[in-house]
């Protein structure tokens, strides 16, 4: 079983919680579930390794207790004699491969929006052309209906240490077990939350690692709610994107879409998920169709301004080489990066030829100005000064809001659709998408995920890992929170 508290999908149980905590001065209740793991047997097709994998992990669960054992859910490794790279798990070449192909079904998405049956009309060899569905290859969950172990609303303050410690043994014992029972028959347990919650879970562990077994909590092993990690890559892309507090006048920031398209609920915090959400998503979807109709007038030769036109050349042109131009010049990570590169070492050049051209003068023949720009204050003045002239920033600020903005979208859609394949995938897309945002400590959780998923889990660990994610309500599903 795996437990969880606050607002995961109970959304009744989440509105009496809020009512407690309206008429509570201090503010001290919360609730909490817990959840039976969801374990559908692998599709067809699986290969002999996943079958006994998914065989090894029925066993375990068939015999009598709560939790799992532990020697099934990890390695015992060595951590000395470990030498990596954040590289090394986070499989680069993976994510390379799976960029285009989440931009490719967002640009034929759009394009589809745009042309509709036109884009049926060009054939190849008598049919139709088709794009190839990102999903295939990807594990994806069909719809069931979950089971809840829903416990009273408890007079704690989760937020806390203690108050962690009280919720998860409050949950034990509503399951007829106790962290002594765990700790004896070396039974873990997954424990779900925010960055908060994996925090308290944490210290618990430390503050009693030298107390009786029947209070240790070694038993606990957190997961970062894909639901909060959600919640921080949209607040990771309002705040890179927002633009300055002057009012939205740069070109292309949300805040500026916002107030054009009366968005006063979404803001720089992204406080109103959904909102801040939504804004993302229309912005994103108005960039696509934007670039569609730049990329389409160099492939024709000719300036097409009207989706009239765009019409008229997808049905006598592979369209598919439209959306390949689309998906290569606008959702590459890294190419901002590069661009500055560029713009750098060609302003270096241009510095270095000036200097040479001053120190090749004698000295008594060199004014102060030309002294003060040999000194290294000089250099990055000129550097500074001409480098931001160089680069073209709007098109910098568009690739960077396109790819961040593509993990956010595809992220929360592959979570709706049960889409847990591709989740695992953007999860790590994200960790590129914190550097340098403000999100360090969602950054250290999904970087000690993805470690842990490469080195430390068996088999076994991630079949069970992989599918509760995220748990169906009904038509849809939505992450563990």
């Amino acid at each position: 079983m795996a437990v969880c508290w606050d607002n995961l999908v109970r959304f009744d149980r989440k509105a009496e919680e809020t009512v407690l905590n309206q008429g509570s001065k201090i503010q001290q209740n919360t609730s909490a579930l817990v959840l039976p793991l969801y374990l559908p047997p692998p599709p067809a097709g699986a290969s002999e390794e996943e079958i006994d994998t998914y065989a090894n992990v029925m066993a375990a669960c068939a015999k009598k207790g709560v939790g799992l054992p532990r020697d099934l859910l990890f390695h015992d490794i060595n951590y000395s004699s470990l030498n990596v790279t954040a590289a090394d798990f986070l499989e680069l070449e993976a994510l390379k491969a799976h960029t285009p192909k989440i931009a490719g079904e967002l640009v034929v998405e759009v394009l589809s929006m745009m042309c509709g049956e036109a884009l049926k009309e060009y054939q190849l060899g008598g049919r139709s052309i088709k794009w190839d569905s990102p999903t295939l290859g990807y594990l994806q969950l069909d719809q069931y209906n979950p089971q809840f172990h829903t416990c009273p609303t408890m007079p704690v303050d989760e937020t806390t240490i203690d108050g962690t410690g009280v919720v998860v043994e409050t949950l034990l014992e509503s399951a007829g077990t106790s962290p002594g029972q765990l700790t004896d028959e070396n039974r873990v347990l997954f424990c779900y939350g925010d960055q908060l919650t994996l925090k308290n879970l944490s210290a618990l562990k430390e503050m009693r690692v030298r107390e009786a077994d029947t209070d240790r909590f070694t038993f606990a092993v957190g997961k970062p709610g894909f639901l909060h990690a959600s919640m921080a890559m949209v607040n990771a892309v309002m705040r890179c994107n927002w633009g300055h507090t002057t009012g939205g006048r740069d070109p292309g920031c949300l805040s500026r879409f916002a107030a054009i398209l009366g968005r006063s609920r979404a803001n720089k915090t992204a406080s109103d998920f959904q909102a801040s959400y939504r804004l993302i998503d229309h912005v994103l979807r108005g960039y696509v169709a934007a670039a569609l109709m730049s990329r389409v007038s160099l492939l024709a030769g000719e300036e097409i301004n009207s989706v009239a036109d765009l019409k008229r050349w997808v049905k006598v042109n592979d369209w598919r080489t439209l959306v390949n131009s689309v998906v290569d010049y606008y959702f590459r990570f890294g190419k901002v990066a590069w661009q500055r590169k560029m713009a750098s070492e060609k302003v270096l050049a241009e510095y270095e030829v000036q200097r040479e051209r001053i120190l090749a003068k004698r000295k008594a023949n060199r004014n102060q100005e030309e002294v003060n720009f040999t000194k290294e204050s000089g250099k990055s003045a000129f550097l500074r000064q001409h480098t931001l002239a160089e680069r073209d920033k709007v098109l910098e600020n568009a690739i960077l809001f396109m790819t961040q903005g593509l993990v956010a979208v595809d992220f929360q859609q592959s979570m709706r659709s049960g889409s847990v394949g591709r989740l695992e995938v953007d999860i790590k897309l994200m960790l590129l998408c914190f550097h340098g945002c403000g999100k360090s400590k969602y950054a250290q959780l999904l970087l000690e995920r993805a470690f842990g998923q490469k080195y430390l889990w068996t088999a076994e660990h991630h079949c069970i890992d992989i599918r509760n994610n995220v748990i169906c309500t009904g038509r849809r599903f939505t992450g563990i929170d």
